[in-house]
């Protein structure tokens, strides 16, 4: 069934790269491993565009050194490869995870209203935000978030002029934590109105923080 051993361990390692580069360290790690690999240097998109590439090479490899059954095998290795980052994150957060990396930032189901109630006094803006988040661990857990201040559309970092707020999600349970607050707006922004989906928050416990 296997015809090269050392080309099934080049592939192999190819595998692990890309499944490295591609993990969502953002998800399971404290926020500086994240800012590491995607602020610092400014190579999101680049170690992407590798991880892909290294994805495919490792799959070519695999069917190099395989006798038998390569295309179901390398299809079925095609298949795990896209859903390993997803499915770690998954076993840890249900398995390993602690505090504040037991919750899940349900992004989807988050969004900042905002408006401005008198255009006479357009420097006001009243925001109404209602974020979802999911506890998927056994204990309650209690944190302090805020809202991300480089990459969030504006106006959400104005947010931060309250934060940080507090929030505490019971074992094995989902909360939409509400938000409702009147912005003054800096005059060398513009007033907005409209929504922003799922916008950036970083949770914070002790010495612990993630950016989601």
């Amino acid at each position: 069934m296997i015809k090269s051993p050392l080309l099934l361990a080049v592939s192999f390692v190819l595998f692990l790269i890309s499944f490295l580069l591609r993990f969502p360290f953002g998800n399971v790690e404290a926020q500086e491993m994240n800012m590491i690999l995607t602020r610092h240097i400014n190579l999101e998109f680049h170690l992407i565009i590798l991880s892909h590439v290294l994805m495919m090479a490792s799959v070519t490899v695999l069917w190099f050194a395989l006798k038998k059954f390569q295309l179901l095998l390398v299809a079925l290795s095609f298949v795990f490869v896209l859903a390993s980052p997803a499915l770690a994150v998954d076993i840890f957060q249900n398995y390993m995870a602690k505090g504040i990396y037991k919750i899940e930032y349900i992004a989807e189901d988050s969004v900042c209203m905002f408006d401005v109630p008198d255009w006479d006094n357009r420097r006001f803006m009243t925001a109404d935000c209602e974020l979802t988040l999911e506890n998927r661990g056994r204990e309650d857990v209690e944190f302090t978030f805020s809202f991300e201040e480089e990459n969030n559309y504006h106006p959400i970092p104005l947010l931060n002029r309250d934060a940080p707020y507090h929030a505490e999600i019971k074992a094995n349970d989902v909360k939409k934590i509400h938000i409702e607050t009147t912005i003054e707006v800096p005059e060398e922004l513009d007033s907005f109105i409209g929504g922003v989906e799922g916008p950036i928050i970083i949770l914070e416990s002790g010495e612990s923080s993630r950016e989601l």
